[in-house]
């Protein structure tokens, strides 16, 4: 396993994971699930876009993980200098390759790099429905911190 910066020859990876990945736990989903498809596309690729536009506006916020020649994994994050907070980003582990330790890996990873990088904390956010997510970053020893509530309404 290497975990590596991102390269622009890695995007299509990087799509697949996404798709492959973050079916069931995104915010977008569970509000097309209650009021049926937004924007003409399925809200996975909605992420999809997200995700590509975070590749190719900021490649170095962004680290991917091979295991065997392949893109495994992937995270990104963004760095406020100013109050020396490090936030991961989007994440994900391709499903052929969850629970061999790469998410885990590539969490400490970004801290590590935060760390270099002489920053003072760490946060990230995760759906309360991500269940291994919490466990990788309460594993790496991240704590709740608060709950949030997302509504929506028909108009």
């Amino acid at each position: 396993m290497e975990i590596r910066r991102y390269r622009e020859s890695d995007l299509a990876a990087v799509e697949e994971i996404t798709r492959a990945a973050w079916k069931g736990v995104i915010l977008a989903e569970l509000l097309e699930n209650r009021h049926g498809e937004l924007g003409g596309r399925p809200a996975i690729e909605w992420k999809v876009e997200q995700v590509s536009r975070t590749c190719r506006e900021k490649p170095d916020a962004f680290f991917v993980t091979e295991v065997d020649g392949r893109v495994a994994g992937y995270a990104s994050f963004s760095v406020d200098l100013r109050r020396s907070i490090g936030e991961v980003g989007n994440n994900a582990v391709h499903p052929d390759f969850q629970g061999r330790g790469i998410g885990g890996a590539m969490n400490r990873h970004l801290l590590d790099h935060f760390r270099e990088l002489g920053l003072k904390f760490a946060q990230v956010t995760t759906l309360e429905h991500d269940l291994p997510a919490q466990h990788v970053y309460l594993k790496n020893g991240f704590r709740e911190l608060v709950r949030s509530i997302h509504y929506s309404m028909e108009l």
